[in-house]
């Protein structure tokens, strides 16, 4: 079993005009939680035993929604009283896990990773998670070597051509986290750099991605997520 950390404790500015009075986790999906969504697929895959869930803005709410907890999976609460970046939010969370190994995932975004088999396919210090995607300029597209092996992460482009992105989902040996680093740093402009010369592996992921990082992609997920909600 492993544990996992979910950041879900972004300000989501460009999602706020949607769901005013909502972190943009707890965003709804055809009345349910876009964050509750991401802990059954958690739970489904059978190898994680602990969430801790690296909250901020709006943290109350977050808290309040998840009083009545009934799920199979153990949830903790890590804190930000003032933003931490990525990286320093992640390193914080991080210390609240039990594992040698943690995956790390965005609280926005929604990807069908067989946790499982990643898990198994992990190579050290970190594996991350990619897919494909029709319009990649909203997210930038990774480069790898023939090895699988990512070599960079290049800037959103403002045109929009098909492409290899992020996938939001991580597989750290929590060791890399002992590293010295400032208390509020960017887990991909300040981490990542270092990591890819140490060796990020890849895990390619064909099924369904989806954010909610705007307004637009948030109604498109509404129609993608909702046989998700069905079942």
């Amino acid at each position: 079993m492993v544990d996992a950390v979910i950041l879900a404790g972004g300000l989501g500015t460009r999602l706020r005009e949607a769901v005013p009075h909502l972190p943009k986790p707890l965003a709804p999906i055809r009345g349910v939680a876009f964050l509750d969504l991401l802990l059954e697929h958690i739970e489904q895959s059978g190898v994680v035993k602990k969430v801790v869930l690296a909250i901020g803005y709006k943290a109350e709410v977050v808290l309040e929604h998840f009083s009545k907890w009934s799920g199979r999976l153990e949830l903790e609460f890590s804190f930000e009283e003032t933003p931490l970046g990525t990286g320093g939010a992640v390193k914080k969370a991080i210390a609240l896990t039990n594992t040698p190994r943690v995956f790390v995932m965005n609280g926005d975004s929604y990807l069908a990773c067989p946790l499982g088999k990643m898990y198994e396919c992990f190579h050290p210090p970190v594996t991350i998670a990619y897919t494909h995607v029709e319009d990649a300029s909203r997210f930038g597209n990774i480069e790898f070597d023939v090895q699988g092996k990512v070599i960079a992460f290049h800037e959103k482009k403002a045109n929009s051509l098909p492409g290899w992105i992020n996938g939001g989902v991580y597989l750290f040996d929590r060791t890399v986290f002992d590293k010295n680093m400032p208390a509020v740093f960017s887990l991909e402009k300040d981490f990542f750099p270092g990591l890819i010369k140490e060796g990020m592996a890849s895990f390619r992921v064909d099924g369904l991605f989806i954010d909610i990082g705007t307004p637009e992609s948030y109604i498109k997920a509404q129609e993608i997520l909702e046989p998700l909600i069905l079942e």
